[in-house]
Protein backbone atom coordinates (compact mmCIF):
# COMPACT_ATOMS: atom_id res chain seq x y z
CA UNK A 1 0.00 0.00 0.00
CA UNK A 2 1.03 3.67 -1.13
CA UNK A 3 0.35 6.32 1.11
CA UNK A 4 -0.72 10.02 0.15
CA UNK A 5 -1.82 13.04 2.00
CA UNK A 6 -3.44 16.38 0.93
CA UNK A 7 -3.60 19.36 3.11
CA UNK A 8 -6.63 22.01 2.02
CA UNK A 9 -8.54 25.17 3.50
CA UNK A 10 -11.40 23.71 4.10
CA UNK A 11 -14.71 20.98 3.40
CA UNK A 12 -15.18 22.13 -0.26
CA UNK A 13 -11.49 21.82 -1.12
CA UNK A 14 -11.95 18.52 0.94
CA UNK A 15 -14.48 17.20 -1.54
CA UNK A 16 -13.12 18.93 -4.82
CA UNK A 17 -9.61 17.13 -4.26
CA UNK A 18 -11.68 13.44 -3.71
CA UNK A 19 -13.04 14.08 -7.01
CA UNK A 20 -9.80 14.79 -8.65
CA UNK A 21 -8.77 11.83 -7.10
CA UNK A 22 -11.43 9.45 -8.48
CA UNK A 23 -10.88 10.56 -12.02
CA UNK A 24 -7.04 10.43 -11.54
CA UNK A 25 -6.94 6.65 -10.05
CA UNK A 26 -11.05 5.45 -10.85
CA UNK A 27 -12.53 4.20 -8.57
CA UNK A 28 -11.85 5.17 -4.52
CA UNK A 29 -13.45 4.22 -1.74
CA UNK A 30 -14.57 6.49 1.06
CA UNK A 31 -13.72 5.28 3.88
CA UNK A 32 -15.97 5.66 6.40
CA UNK A 33 -15.64 2.94 9.32
CA UNK A 34 -12.60 3.41 11.38
CA UNK A 35 -12.12 -0.29 11.24
CA UNK A 36 -11.82 0.31 7.79
CA UNK A 37 -9.12 2.50 7.67
CA UNK A 38 -5.16 1.74 7.32
CA UNK A 39 -3.60 1.77 11.13
CA UNK A 40 -0.55 4.38 9.78
CA UNK A 41 -3.66 7.07 9.74
CA UNK A 42 -5.45 6.24 13.38
CA UNK A 43 -3.28 8.52 14.84
CA UNK A 44 -4.92 11.97 12.90
CA UNK A 45 -8.70 10.93 14.24
CA UNK A 46 -8.86 13.09 17.61
CA UNK A 47 -9.98 11.04 20.52
CA UNK A 48 -11.24 13.64 22.41
CA UNK A 49 -14.44 16.18 22.18
CA UNK A 50 -14.88 19.19 22.33
CA UNK A 51 -11.72 19.83 20.59
CA UNK A 52 -9.88 22.00 22.20
CA UNK A 53 -12.29 22.70 24.39
CA UNK A 54 -14.69 24.53 22.16
CA UNK A 55 -18.26 22.62 21.89
CA UNK A 56 -18.86 24.18 18.47
CA UNK A 57 -15.37 23.76 16.74
CA UNK A 58 -15.08 20.88 14.08
CA UNK A 59 -13.55 18.05 14.91
CA UNK A 60 -10.66 17.77 12.31
CA UNK A 61 -11.17 14.59 10.71
CA UNK A 62 -9.50 13.99 7.58
CA UNK A 63 -11.35 12.47 5.05
CA UNK A 64 -9.71 8.80 3.88
CA UNK A 65 -9.82 7.48 0.64
CA UNK A 66 -8.54 4.01 -0.42
CA UNK A 67 -8.00 1.11 -3.31
CA UNK A 68 -6.12 -1.51 -4.01
CA UNK A 69 -2.44 0.51 -4.30
CA UNK A 70 -3.15 4.10 -2.32
CA UNK A 71 -4.30 5.47 0.84
CA UNK A 72 -5.16 8.96 0.92
CA UNK A 73 -5.77 11.17 3.92
CA UNK A 74 -7.31 14.87 2.56
CA UNK A 75 -7.49 16.84 5.65
CA UNK A 76 -9.01 20.18 5.91
CA UNK A 77 -6.90 22.66 7.78
CA UNK A 78 -10.09 24.90 8.59
CA UNK A 79 -8.30 27.82 7.12
CA UNK A 80 -5.71 29.61 5.31
CA UNK A 81 -3.56 30.73 8.42
CA UNK A 82 -3.20 26.78 9.77
CA UNK A 83 -2.17 25.02 6.90
CA UNK A 84 1.28 24.97 7.38
CA UNK A 85 1.30 24.46 11.03
CA UNK A 86 -1.65 21.48 10.68
CA UNK A 87 0.25 19.13 8.22
CA UNK A 88 4.21 19.93 10.39
CA UNK A 89 1.65 18.16 13.35
CA UNK A 90 0.10 15.91 11.42
CA UNK A 91 3.55 14.60 10.47
CA UNK A 92 5.57 14.93 13.56
CA UNK A 93 2.27 12.78 14.92
CA UNK A 94 2.63 9.58 11.82
CA UNK A 95 5.21 7.19 12.53
CA UNK A 96 6.15 6.73 9.11
CA UNK A 97 5.37 9.68 6.24
CA UNK A 98 3.35 9.65 3.18
CA UNK A 99 5.18 9.17 0.10
CA UNK A 100 3.29 12.78 -0.86
CA UNK A 101 2.50 15.90 0.49
CA UNK A 102 0.00 18.14 -1.55
CA UNK A 103 -1.55 21.00 -0.73
CA UNK A 104 -4.12 23.28 -2.06
CA UNK A 105 -4.83 26.92 -1.09
CA UNK A 106 -6.95 29.52 -2.71
CA UNK A 107 -5.23 33.04 -4.33
CA UNK A 108 -8.22 35.08 -3.17
CA UNK A 109 -7.15 38.63 -4.14
CA UNK A 110 -3.55 38.24 -3.84
CA UNK A 111 -0.81 37.01 -6.66
CA UNK A 112 -0.56 33.12 -6.38
CA UNK A 113 2.83 33.83 -6.23
CA UNK A 114 2.61 36.18 -3.27
CA UNK A 115 0.55 33.58 -1.47
CA UNK A 116 2.71 30.67 -2.47
CA UNK A 117 5.74 32.65 -1.23
CA UNK A 118 4.38 32.89 1.92
CA UNK A 119 3.35 29.47 2.73
CA UNK A 120 6.44 28.52 1.33
CA UNK A 121 8.51 30.32 4.11
CA UNK A 122 6.12 28.96 6.53
CA UNK A 123 7.15 25.59 6.05
CA UNK A 124 10.76 26.74 5.74
CA UNK A 125 10.67 27.67 9.05
CA UNK A 126 8.79 24.61 10.17
CA UNK A 127 11.30 22.49 9.43
CA UNK A 128 10.55 21.81 6.16
CA UNK A 129 13.51 21.91 2.92
CA UNK A 130 12.35 22.22 -0.26
CA UNK A 131 15.42 22.67 -2.62
CA UNK A 132 13.83 22.55 -6.33
CA UNK A 133 10.53 24.39 -5.26
CA UNK A 134 10.15 27.67 -6.86
CA UNK A 135 6.22 28.08 -7.84
CA UNK A 136 3.02 27.10 -7.05
CA UNK A 137 1.78 24.12 -9.42
CA UNK A 138 5.23 22.29 -9.17
CA UNK A 139 6.25 19.09 -7.15
CA UNK A 140 9.64 18.78 -5.29
CA UNK A 141 10.42 15.65 -5.77
CA UNK A 142 13.72 15.66 -3.09
CA UNK A 143 11.38 17.50 0.13
CA UNK A 144 12.61 16.48 3.41
CA UNK A 145 10.91 17.45 6.74
CA UNK A 146 12.63 17.19 9.68
CA UNK A 147 10.84 17.44 13.25
CA UNK A 148 11.54 18.78 16.45
CA UNK A 149 13.38 15.24 17.52
CA UNK A 150 15.62 15.78 14.26
CA UNK A 151 14.12 13.00 12.43
CA UNK A 152 14.45 13.30 9.00
CA UNK A 153 11.66 12.07 6.39
CA UNK A 154 11.89 12.26 2.85
CA UNK A 155 8.86 12.99 0.54
CA UNK A 156 7.51 15.13 -2.76
CA UNK A 157 5.75 18.07 -1.89
CA UNK A 158 3.89 20.37 -4.16
CA UNK A 159 1.67 23.34 -3.42
CA UNK A 160 -1.32 24.47 -5.83
CA UNK A 161 -2.63 28.08 -5.65
CA UNK A 162 -6.72 27.54 -6.97
CA UNK A 163 -7.79 28.69 -8.82
CA UNK A 164 -4.98 27.70 -11.65
CA UNK A 165 -1.61 29.16 -10.25
CA UNK A 166 -2.00 32.04 -12.30
CA UNK A 167 -5.20 34.09 -11.50
CA UNK A 168 -6.90 35.90 -8.46
CA UNK A 169 -9.59 33.83 -7.04
CA UNK A 170 -10.51 30.77 -5.52
CA UNK A 171 -12.23 27.41 -5.81
CA UNK A 172 -15.37 29.20 -6.87
CA UNK A 173 -13.96 30.50 -9.57
CA UNK A 174 -13.16 26.40 -11.16
CA UNK A 175 -16.70 25.15 -10.00
CA UNK A 176 -18.66 27.63 -11.62
CA UNK A 177 -16.55 26.78 -14.86
CA UNK A 178 -18.16 23.19 -13.66
CA UNK A 179 -21.32 23.87 -13.69
CA UNK A 180 -21.18 26.17 -16.43
CA UNK A 181 -19.95 23.35 -18.83
CA UNK A 182 -22.41 20.33 -17.08
CA UNK A 183 -25.27 22.83 -15.52
CA UNK A 184 -25.93 25.65 -18.51
CA UNK A 185 -29.02 26.65 -17.83
CA UNK A 186 -29.04 26.27 -13.76
CA UNK A 187 -25.75 28.61 -14.04
CA UNK A 188 -27.23 30.95 -15.75
CA UNK A 189 -30.51 31.42 -13.43
CA UNK A 190 -28.15 30.93 -10.61
CA UNK A 191 -25.78 33.75 -11.76
CA UNK A 192 -28.79 36.11 -13.09
CA UNK A 193 -30.67 35.85 -9.47
CA UNK A 194 -27.36 36.49 -7.50
CA UNK A 195 -26.49 39.66 -10.15
CA UNK A 196 -29.80 41.42 -9.66
CA UNK A 197 -31.01 40.18 -6.21
CA UNK A 198 -32.70 43.60 -4.60
CA UNK A 199 -30.38 43.78 -1.41
CA UNK A 200 -32.06 46.84 0.18
CA UNK A 201 -33.87 45.86 3.17
CA UNK A 202 -30.60 43.82 4.33
CA UNK A 203 -28.98 45.49 6.99
CA UNK A 204 -24.85 45.78 7.42
CA UNK A 205 -25.07 42.50 9.47
CA UNK A 206 -27.10 40.59 7.04
CA UNK A 207 -24.52 42.08 4.08
CA UNK A 208 -21.10 41.41 5.46
CA UNK A 209 -20.57 38.51 3.78
CA UNK A 210 -22.08 39.11 0.66
CA UNK A 211 -19.62 41.72 0.00
CA UNK A 212 -17.12 40.07 0.42
CA UNK A 213 -14.49 39.52 -2.73
CA UNK A 214 -15.81 36.28 -3.46
CA UNK A 215 -19.47 36.77 -1.95
CA UNK A 216 -21.49 36.56 -5.23
CA UNK A 217 -19.21 33.53 -6.26
CA UNK A 218 -20.03 31.66 -3.13
CA UNK A 219 -23.31 32.48 -2.96
CA UNK A 220 -23.80 31.60 -7.01
CA UNK A 221 -22.41 27.91 -5.96
CA UNK A 222 -24.66 27.72 -3.51
CA UNK A 223 -27.70 28.34 -5.17
CA UNK A 224 -26.60 26.02 -7.43
CA UNK A 225 -25.60 22.97 -5.04
CA UNK A 226 -28.32 23.45 -3.83
CA UNK A 227 -30.97 23.21 -6.35
CA UNK A 228 -28.87 20.17 -7.08
CA UNK A 229 -28.99 19.20 -3.14
CA UNK A 230 -31.83 21.09 -1.07
CA UNK A 231 -31.23 21.66 2.30
CA UNK A 232 -27.72 20.15 2.00
CA UNK A 233 -24.17 21.76 1.89
CA UNK A 234 -22.20 22.63 -0.86
CA UNK A 235 -19.62 19.88 -0.01
CA UNK A 236 -22.12 17.38 -0.36
CA UNK A 237 -23.37 18.09 -4.14
CA UNK A 238 -19.46 18.32 -5.22
CA UNK A 239 -19.57 14.62 -4.16
CA UNK A 240 -22.78 13.82 -5.36
CA UNK A 241 -23.16 16.00 -8.38
CA UNK A 242 -21.38 16.40 -11.70
CA UNK A 243 -19.42 19.27 -10.85
CA UNK A 244 -16.02 17.44 -11.16
CA UNK A 245 -16.42 14.29 -13.91
CA UNK A 246 -14.78 13.43 -17.24
CA UNK A 247 -16.84 16.35 -18.97
CA UNK A 248 -15.30 19.09 -16.62
CA UNK A 249 -12.39 17.26 -16.52
CA UNK A 250 -11.26 19.13 -19.99
CA UNK A 251 -11.38 22.18 -18.69
CA UNK A 252 -8.14 24.07 -18.12
CA UNK A 253 -8.17 24.86 -14.42
CA UNK A 254 -9.24 21.34 -13.69
CA UNK A 255 -6.21 20.01 -15.97
CA UNK A 256 -3.89 22.04 -14.23
CA UNK A 257 -4.98 20.77 -10.69
CA UNK A 258 -5.09 17.18 -12.57
CA UNK A 259 -1.63 17.39 -14.00
CA UNK A 260 -0.12 18.28 -10.09
CA UNK A 261 -2.26 15.37 -8.56
CA UNK A 262 -0.60 13.26 -11.05
CA UNK A 263 2.96 14.32 -10.42
CA UNK A 264 2.27 13.92 -6.74
CA UNK A 265 1.03 10.39 -7.80
CA UNK A 266 4.60 9.76 -9.76
CA UNK A 267 5.30 5.95 -9.96
CA UNK A 268 8.82 7.17 -8.85
CA UNK A 269 9.62 7.04 -5.00
CA UNK A 270 11.59 10.26 -3.45
CA UNK A 271 15.08 9.10 -4.13
CA UNK A 272 18.40 10.35 -2.54
CA UNK A 273 19.76 10.69 -6.11
CA UNK A 274 16.98 12.24 -7.67
CA UNK A 275 16.34 16.86 -7.05
CA UNK A 276 14.00 17.84 -9.42
CA UNK A 277 10.10 19.21 -9.95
Amino acid sequence: MRFGYFIVEGPHDQEFVGRLLKIELGKMQRIRQEEDLDARWKVLIPRTFPHDGDLLKRMPVPTFFQNQEWSIAIQNAIGDTKLAAALADDLTSLDAPPEFVGVFLDADKDAPQNRFNALQRELTQRGFTLPTLQASGQVCKQAHYEDENQTQAKLRLGIFVLPDNQSIGTLENILLECAANNYPTLHQAAQAYVQNIDLSGLNSDDLQDIRKPTGRLKATVSCVSNILRPGKSVQVSIQDNRWIDKQTETLPKIQACLCFVRELLSCTPPSENVIGV
